[in-house]
């Protein structure tokens, strides 16, 4: 406590601040410390969760990519292709149906093949007017006239977020979607 001269007076706010004019060393290592703790338990769950996000958006969109390669190579090759998608492996993978002149094939480095990443899933295929394939292998045909079959491609991560990859039928256009979305009114997104 500070010591005063005779015939002096100090104010009880001067005492105080000269006691908190600061923190001290130990005082800031003890928060630091407290705060690496928190982000050290905190953020990896934050990153790991954006991490999952991002896989199963990535995944909609080079499925998504896949099916618009279909659509362009069937309207090029005038050919129709076909892409197949192994709902139990996680497998897809793009082939053309052979002429009906029994002409030969166009080469240009089919089938194409995708996986889907370990943490995300097919969860279903939803396709109008057509009963699912017992060997959960399910095609969606891509017509040189520019049509393709209907369809709603779901996907789903390991902590239960879901995507989806809607196909229009009238002019095969693809869109992806951040939720679970179906194929609505008369085939058309």
């Amino acid at each position: 406590m500070p010591t005063l001269k005779a015939g002096t007076s100090i104010k009880s706010n001067q005492i105080m601040g000269s006691w908190r004019r600061g923190f001290t060393l130990v005082e800031l290592a003890v928060v630091i410390v407290i705060l690496g703790l928190a982000a050290a338990l905190v953020l990896p769950r934050l990153g790991a969760g954006a991490l999952e996000g991002a896989r199963l958006r990535s995944s909609a969109a080079r499925l998504a990519g896949m099916a618009m390669c279909a659509r362009d190579r069937a309207a090029w090759t005038r050919l129709t292709h076909v892409l197949h998608l192994d709902i139990k492996n996680g497998e897809y993978w793009l082939t053309a149906e052979k002429p009906a002149n029994g002409a030969r094939l166009p080469s240009g480095g089919l089938p194409l093949r995708g996986r889907l990443p370990e943490a995300v899933q097919f969860q279903d295929v939803e396709v109008p007017r057509r009963p699912f394939s017992s060997d959960n292998v399910v095609r969606l045909r891509f017509s040189p006239d520019g049509w393709a079959d209907p369809a709603a491609i779901h996907l789903v991560g390991r902590d239960g977020e879901t995507a989806s990859v809607v196909i229009a039928s009238l002019c095969g256009r693809v869109e992806t979607y951040d939720s679970r979305v179906g194929v609505h009114g008369n085939d058309e997104i």
